[in-house]
């Protein structure tokens, strides 16, 4: 091999060391640069042993509490209790059935588990303790902090208003 051959591979061969290196550099502080996303941490206890959860914060347009605008006595409260599959816990009842928040069992009837995305609120019932395999999937619009409309996704006309309750 000639003199000038065994120089033009090894500046190849640094030029394309060089290129490496830069590129590992910005790929790397990319990396180290993104922000954290902000997690709160659930504990979960099993058998006596106490497992933490980082949890990704529940949308705070939801948590509270709600009452139907359309129906005053329907009630719904939307908790960023956090649930171990990206589930939130939320409760309703309805006082013109005779049905009062008191009188719901922890996880029982009346309550739901919840997850929201983008405009997309997905609510599975529970029934004694038990999560009821009906997920039904809704619209969601809020109007400000103080009104929310919930539109089922399959069902065009079938609306429910609600408005922070006091």
């Amino acid at each position: 091999m000639s003199n000038n051959r065994i120089l033009i591979i090894i500046v190849t061969l640094l030029v394309i060391l060089i290129a490496s290196l830069f590129f590992w550099r910005i790929i790397t502080k990319q990396h180290k640069e993104q922000p954290l996303q902000p997690q709160q941490t659930e504990t979960l206890t099993l058998n006596g042993i106490i497992y933490k959860i980082d949890a990704p914060p529940a949308d705070p347009k939801m948590v509270g509490k709600w009452q139907g605008v359309d129906n005053l006595q329907w009630y719904k409260v939307y908790y960023d209790d956090y649930d171990t599959d990206g589930f939130y816990w939320g409760k309703e009842w309805n006082e013109a059935d005779d049905v009062h928040e008191e009188d719901l069992l922890y996880h029982g009837n009346g309550w739901f588990r919840w997850k929201k995305h983008k405009k997309e609120l997905l609510e599975s019932p529970c029934q004694d303790d038990i999560e009821v395999p009906i997920t039904t999937v809704y619209i969601v619009r809020h109007k400000g902090d103080s009104m929310m409309q919930l539109t089922e996704k399959y069902v065009t006309d079938k609306s429910f208003r609600f408005s922070r309750a006091k």
